[in-house]
Parts: structure tokens; sequence; C-alpha cells
């Protein structure tokens, strides 16, 4: 390991002097060199995949005795003379049974006016590079395990009066040679000066110095790939969806760190113009190479289509890709039914309100605004709710509670038949909480408080037929209840059982929510914490804002266009602890945790974004 140490770092005295190419061709689905700007002209080419999995990224030359396909052009700045060279590649070499296979040469077929690099793939398996004429042309046998079919790293220099071969970036041979007078610009790839090539064979990333460059320079060469090729904003290419589930989502895309650490992330939204949400990755770790790389988007709602694009920053700038979209599987997250209880007793379409004879009224919700959430005293509530799930369908029901008081038992809802498994509902005694369906029950055990909001999930799951209670966000108990069947055709009754006196809720509802399917326990969390804030403000965030640093410890940041209209904080809890109408916030007195910031614009556009304080 010391000895790996010492010689990077004895390299890395040496690139102080690094040079740049005077030709770079990378061949990514094109002739164009990223340096020098020359192109060259294809015949019976195509492009395969690189040595990293991309696809297109590198030449594909095909050869024969009859048919054979290579690649040439005028390079006006390509080294000749008995001037000072060095030629980088890849390559990989598919043996066909004929000789020899070359790389590339030019210049004219005379007794040292060309120069080549061959490799022959025949018994001998010895690798040759030649300057026109016998006396020229050197051999080096190369050892039987050498995996010529694989990707491989070759380099030659040339400084005047000795020529060097390396193979992923080790010296294999030099020659004393300072007869080369090379003539003519022309160069070809997959065919020599006289001959087409008869093998077929893999070219990629092609580089050509003039200046012959040391041992060190050709080892990094082989490990980075593109040596100091100066420091540019980074390229973001090859940008796909990968798995898309209905609370996750994979992107994959390559970075090109152009020569500096260079990290990424993604941006996200529910609108193109609208990328609020991040998600952020490493560092690339190659800085000469595209790599490719994915992020899983975690946390989304099914059925739901997103908007992203990759942002890629180093030392030279920051560069952002187009945008792209996804549509997350699965059902989507809007409820068969909501109440939120906003001032009315029907749902947000504004139908199927719920009825009483009376024992109910509009109280104060979570976060303290007026008529927002329902008070149950003595009311026995019931809606005629067309789309509730029956039978043994999949279902979650959704609400926030606040017991005034909690007598022996105390129903939350229920629905169905009051016999046997007809009747699916929810209810709590002083020390457990139950998902039910009359004569039999799933418990948690926990002590109920009075007084306090309590986020209360119930799903329950037709392909596991597994019925599962959540509090607070977190699965608190699940257990397997096969012979649950929901009878249909009855109303949904809220905080009493089927309409009856018995055990009825005192306190405060809010958020009613029943869909028609087992929520994930992703979604659960999404719907405990971003619904503190009431879910058409949550799906409005339509201000750009951003808040730093995060986490925080003292002062919170936020900025913004336009001028505040207002700033709220809420614990995880959903209370308001802080109010404000500055960009700048004392947030030291908060104890530390996670919460969310509601910002409003004096346009009111909303905007909720979560902040952790430290």
């Amino acid at each position: 390991m010391k000895k790996v140490l010492l010689f990077i770092f004895l390299g890395f005295l040496q690139f102080t002097n690094a040079q740049t190419p005077i030709q770079n061709f990378e061949f990514n689905n094109s002739l164009i060199s990223s340096i020098g700007g020359t192109t060259l002209t294809g015949t019976n080419v195509s492009y395969q995949t690189d040595r990293n999995g991309i696809a297109n990224n590198a030449l594909s030359l095909s050869g024969s005795v009859t048919v054979t396909s290579y690649v040439n052009g005028i390079i006006s700045n390509l080294p000749v003379g008995n001037s000072n060279r060095t030629f980088s590649f890849w390559a990989k070499a598919d043996y066909v049974g004929v000789d020899p296979c070359t790389f590339f040469a030019y210049g004219t077929a005379a007794n040292n006016q060309a120069l080549g690099f061959d490799i022959w793939l025949s018994t001998q398996r010895r690798l040759i590079r030649y300057a026109w004429g016998a006396a020229a042309t050197f051999d080096s046998p190369i050892d039987n395990t050498f995996a010529y079919a694989n990707w491989n790293h070759y380099a030659m220099t040339y400084n005047g009066s000795s020529l060097k071969v390396y193979v992923n970036g080790v010296l294999l041979f030099t020659n004393a040679l300072s007869s080369i007078n090379t003539v003519g610009t022309d160069l070809n790839i997959g065919k020599s000066i006289a001959n087409q090539n008869s093998t077929t064979f893999g070219f990629d990333d092609f580089q050509i110095y003039d200046v012959a460059l040391n041992d060190a320079q050709i080892s990094q060469l082989y490990v980075e790939n593109n040596f100091n090729l100066g420091i540019t904003a980074p390229a973001i290419t090859s940008v796909s969806n990968g798995a898309i589930n209905p609370n996750n989502a994979t992107v994959n895309f390559s970075i090109h760190a152009k020569g500096a650490a260079t990290s990424y992330l993604v941006r996200y939204g529910l609108s193109s113009t609208n990328l609020n949400n991040t998600y952020n990755g490493f560092s690339t770790t190659s800085l000469y190479q595209a790599n490719p790389l994915s992020l899983v988007l975690p946390g989304l709602f099914p059925g739901t289509t997103y908007y992203y694009a990759i942002e890629a920053t180093n030392s030279a700038g920051t560069t952002t890709s187009a945008t792209y979209s996804f549509t997350t599987a699965g059902g989507s997250f809007t409820p068969v039914a909501e109440y939120l209880f906003n001032g009315t007793l029907s749902n947000t379409s504004g139908t199927e309100p719920f009825y009483t004879t009376g024992g109910i009224s509009f109280a104060n919700d979570r976060f303290g605004a007026s008529n927002r959430a329902v008070y149950l005293n003595s009311g026995l509530p019931s809606a005629p709710i067309t789309t509730l799930p029956y039978g043994t369908s999949s279902r979650t029901i959704s609400i926030w509670i606040r017991p005034a008081q909690v007598n022996a038992d105390n129903i939350i809802f229920t629905y169905g038949s009051g016999s046997g498994n007809s009747a699916y509902g929810a209810s709590f005694s002083p020390s457990i909480m139950y998902n039910f369906s009359y004569s039999s029950n799933l418990a948690f055990t926990t002590p109920t408080s009075i007084n306090v909001w309590k986020h209360m999930v119930y799903t329950y799951d037709i392909a596991t037929n597994t019925a599962k209670i959540y509090i607070d966000g977190v699965l608190r108990n699940s257990g397997s209840f096969p012979s649950w069947n929901t009878q249909s055709g009855s109303s949904f009754y809220l905080g009493n059982l089927f309409g009856g006196a018995a055990s009825a809720y005192v306190g405060a509802m809010d958020d009613l929510k029943i869909y028609d399917r087992a929520i994930s326990a992703s979604e659960v969390s999404l719907l405990f914490t971003n619904n503190t804030l009431s879910s058409a403000d949550f799906n409005q965030n339509n201000l750009q804002v951003s808040l730093y640093p995060n986490p925080a410890t003292d002062i919170l940041n936020i900025e913004m266009t336009n001028e505040i209209k207002s700033i709220e904080i809420y614990n995880i809890q959903g209370q308001k602890v802080m109010s404000s109408n500055q960009k700048q916030i004392n947030i030291s007195d908060l104890a530390a945790g996670l919460y969310m910031v509601r910002i409003q614009d004096v346009d009111n556009a909303i905007a909720t974004k979560k902040i952790i304080i430290e």
C-alpha cells in the first residue's frame, strides 16, 4: 500500500507541467475531436458500447479479407518529421484468424516515412509498432495471458531518438529509433498505409499529443483516461428513467466531471417550472471520463407525474440538463372521499355531507385556525359516502383526532353492518387503539391522552389479508384477518357506532381521507408530515423559495423574489410554534427536531418546506 501511495505522490509531482492533447476523439457517437475540432470520415463504421457500459460511445470497426471499415482524415497539426509525439487510445481486438489488426497509421509508404500501431493476434501473439521499412520495424512478444479481446489502454511515445510502447499504463518496451521522418498528415484508423485491416475491433478515446509524455503521465492517462484537458463545467448525458414504483423512482444519467471534483443532484417537482425539491448525490468518482450514475427519489406519491432535471457543479460552473418526467406506478394518491371540515360538513367536491341532529360544531384545527375542524359532543353524524370500499377490498382511513375525554370505549368511525365480520371501524379505550370488524379486532396498547392531536391511519390489504394501525406516521401493529368482509350499502358514521349514542366520541376531528387501497408506510409518513398543513396548501406549493442553512441551529434564512407576507413554523404535531414576516428568523429557542415552514408572499403564492433544527 505504501508503494502505491508513493507512486501516486511521485506521479503527481510530475503533473505540474502536464500537457493537453492537440486532438481528442472521444467517439461518443461522433467523429469530431473535442479538442482541435478535426472531423474525420468513416467508411462502414458503427458505434458500440464503451468500456464503461455506455452505448454508442466507442467506434466499432469490422474487418475481413474482402470488406473492411475504417476512419480517416487530414489532421493538420499531426506530428510529422522527427518531432516529438504521443498517441493514447483504448481498444479491444476480436481475433478473426487473419493478421494484423491495425489500430492507426499515417505517412507515406517509404522507409521511415510512416508511423503506426499494429497488434498481431495469431499464434505469435505479438505487438508491433512500425515506422515504414524493415530497419525501423520492431516486434515485442506479448505474454500468452494477455487478454487482447478485453478493453486495454495502449500508448506510444516518441522523443526524436527512442520509441516507447505502453499497455495499461505499464511500459512494455523501448527501442532506439532516430531515423523516423514521418511524411503526410492523412491519418487512418483501422487501416494501414498499404493494406485494408482484416480484424474486427473496438476503438475509443484516441488522443494525440505533440510531446512525448513520461511514464507517470502515461500511467495517469490509463487511470484517469483523459489527462489534464483543462477544467470546464461538467457535462450531463444519457438521462433516462429507471425503475418507477408507486413511492420511488430511479433516474439514470452520466456526468463527465471535466477535470474537477463534481457534485450532482436531482431537482424535481409536480410541474416543469416548479422543481423545488432536491435530492443530492455524491461527488463523481472519475474526473476525466463519463460516470454512469443513478439516484433513487424516495417518498413519492403513486399515480403522480413528476418533472426533474439533473444539476452538476464543479469549480468551473454548473450545468443543468433538460427537464424530463415520469409518472409513478400505482393508484392515484387522491382519496376517493375527503372531508377537510373547513367550515363545511360536505366533502371537497361539495357533496355527500355529514348529517346530524345536533351535538356537532366547528372548532379550531391543529394549527389554531378557527372553524377548520369539527367538534363532536353527543352528535351522531353520518354521511352517505358512495365510494366507500366494501367487501374484502383494500382500503385506508386517515383522520386526525383530539379527544376531549376518554371513556371506556370511544368510537372514531364505523360503517358496514354491526355483526360478525361485516363491520369496519376504529375505536380506543384509555389504553388501547383498535381497528375492528365488530367480532374481531387488531389492537395496539398505548395510553390515550386528551387534548392532543393524533394522526390515525387504518389500512386493510386484501392481497395479504393484513390490517394495520399507524399513529403519527409510524406503524404500531399489524395482523392477518382473512375473514373480514364489510357489508355494503351503509352510511359512514363519524364518532359513533352505527348511529348509536353508546361509546360516542367527544372531541375534535379533522381531515378525514378515505382511499380504495392500502397505502404504503412511506405514504402514511408523507400524509403525517405533509398534512401538518392543509392538503390544499401543500399541493399548491407554487412559490419559488429556498431555506438555508438546513439543518439550522440559530438563524434560518429565507431566499425568495417577492416580499414576504407571512412565515409560519409548525412542529411535527402540527402546532404552530413561530411566525414572522422577515427573511431572517432567529430559531435558537426551538427544540431540535423536524419542522414544517409555510411561506406566503404578498401575491399569496405559497410554499411549504421541511427543515431540521439541531
